[in-house]
């Protein structure tokens, strides 16, 4: 069984990966954390995480999903290109993805969603502010 990648970045949500965590655990998949350096990354509870390896450790093979949580403040990571090329590499019809709430925004800002039907905690209106075509969001829904 492969495992799954989580991508943690400040300020990430971690009650809305905890459950996600429980059930992968529950069924004996490997999780490991991942962020952009191996220093403590502090949750928008307050909990402080280490993550097991950085983006730059990461070997795709061992991997068959990636777990992307929301933030309350996701500008800096939106805005990074090393997380960005990080989660492009999860771009294959075989891997699995769960972005949850405003996540979604990584996997637009990667292209990922071209096409694609999607839904994500933000209004839509944001998205444009935030240089965001009508063609990106096609597929957004809700």
């Amino acid at each position: 069984m492969e495992g799954t990648a989580v991508l943690i970045y400040d300020h990430f949500c971690n009650f809305e990966i905890s459950v996600v965590l429980e059930m992968l655990a529950m069924t004996g998949k490997t999780i490991t954390i991942f962020a952009k350096e191996k220093r403590p990354i502090k949750s928008e509870e307050g909990l402080i995480v280490l993550p097991h390896k950085t983006i730059d450790e990461l070997r795709l093979d061992e991997f068959d999903s990636l777990v992307l949580p929301g933030a309350t403040d996701i500008r800096k990571t939106i805005e990074d290109e090393s997380i960005l090329d990080f989660i492009r590499k999860f771009d294959s019809p075989t891997m699995k993805i769960g972005a949850i709430s405003i996540a979604p925004i990584l996997l637009l800002k990667t292209g990922m969603l071209e096409g694609k039907a999607f839904m994500a905690g933000v209004n839509k209106e944001d998205l444009y502010e935030e240089g965001f075509t009508e063609s990106d969001l096609a597929g957004m829904v809700g």
